[in-house]
């Protein structure tokens, strides 16, 4: 997926300026990316890397397993994904545009085969205590 790659960006055209998102890298070892934000002027400026993120990346299971231990009565997973028709693997650097937009959400199950690209909602329920 793309999470795994590095050197990945996306423009997005503001009109005075662009912004630039860069996933810097990918540790697959402990899980981590890294990501920076820039973004290039009008007259020709830039203000490059101006805010860097390391994250860790956790999986569904993870999130679920967490939340339930945390208390929740029950987890749901929804996932939404992208028309992969319209998507290029070769792109790394995609303008806007209807090709990245997410199709509508639906209940993960155990069943189902991970999509390339997708977005999730991880919902947790939490049922008051019985008196």
């Amino acid at each position: 997926s793309e999470a795994t790659q590095s050197q990945v960006s996306r423009v997005r055209d503001f009109g005075s300026f662009k912004y630039i998102f860069k996933q810097d890298s990918y540790n697959l070892a402990s899980n981590t990316v890294r990501f920076s934000l820039g973004f290039k002027m009008k007259d020709g400026s830039m203000l490059k890397d101006c805010f860097t993120y390391k994250f860790r990346i956790y999986t569904l299971c993870e999130l679920k397993e967490a939340m339930l231990e945390a208390g929740f009565n029950s987890v749901g997973v929804w996932i939404a994904t992208k028309d992969e028709a319209n998507n290029s693997d070769n792109d790394s650097s995609k303008e806007d545009g209807n090709k990245d937009e997410f199709g509508g959400f639906t209940e993960m199950n155990s069943a189902m085969e991970m999509p390339h690209s997708f977005n999730a909602y991880v919902v947790g329920v939490k049922l008051p205590r019985s008196k």
